[in-house]
């Protein structure tokens, strides 16, 4: 039921966004020309201590894959969930918010216990791969913790 909820938001906003931007000259959404293609894909790699490792990809279609690898609520495995436009276009504000596309590729700093974390993300005709792990800017900090919200909120389905 609740799927079916979800799916119905995601076409109640996805109908929303393109009557309002059919209006103003914008696109409606990363999917200009109808093309399914991956907005963000985060990866949290191993470490020592009791850290989620995991890798998740948000398509366009607002389609996410999970590989849950370990230390997360769920068993390791893949999974599939979906989130709205709504949350799309506020990944991609985040990112021109930080600027994160004059960000440095890596951050790295003289630990070498903490885990790694890969986010790549596509906007317009950018892209982008930041990996950190200490000496960071803050404002990767709040990508993470985003991905993080999402691994606990969205509703998965094992693949």
């Amino acid at each position: 039921m609740r799927i079916i909820l979800h799916l119905l938001l995601v076409a109640v906003l996805t109908a929303a966004c393109n009557s309002k931007n059919k209006t103003n000259g914008t696109a409606s959404s990363p999917t200009e020309n109808g093309e399914n293609h991956v907005i963000a894909a985060f990866k949290k790699s191993f470490a020592f201590g009791i850290f989620p490792v995991y890798n998740m990809t948000i398509h366009s279609n607002g389609e996410v894959l999970l590989e849950a690898v370990q230390n997360t609520e769920m068993d390791p495995g893949t999974y599939t969930s979906l989130v709205s436009q709504v949350t799309i276009q506020s990944l991609l504000d985040k990112a021109e918010e930080i600027g994160f596309y004059e960000l440095e590729d890596t951050y790295t700093g003289e630990a070498t216990d903490l885990p790694r974390r890969i986010l790549t993300l596509t906007s317009e005709e950018k892209t982008k791969t930041v990996s950190f792990s200490q000496d960071f800017p803050p404002g990767l900090r709040d990508f993470e913790k985003m991905f993080d919200e999402l691994l606990k909120e969205l509703e998965w389905k094992k693949s």
